[in-house]
């Protein structure tokens, strides 16, 4: 498979933003970095729930 230029020139900034958005996560409080755990583990629910033949929904904490 052949890679062209402009392929490259975006990957390249795809793995720019991905980097700059890790690191602006990693910046973020302990305590909003437990309220996006507990989003996704809502959201993974929410999806586990729409599955045909899913029977069990996992754990979400629960804080506060």
């Amino acid at each position: 498979m052949k890679v062209n230029h402009d392929t490259i020139t975006n990957m390249e900034t795809i793995f720019t933003s991905k980097k700059k958005f890790h690191k602006n996560r990693a910046k973020l409080p302990f305590e909003e970095k437990i309220r996006i755990v507990i989003k996704l583990q809502q959201l993974a629910n929410e999806i586990s729930k729409r599955k045909k033949h899913q029977h069990t929904t996992l754990p979400v904490w629960k804080i506060g």
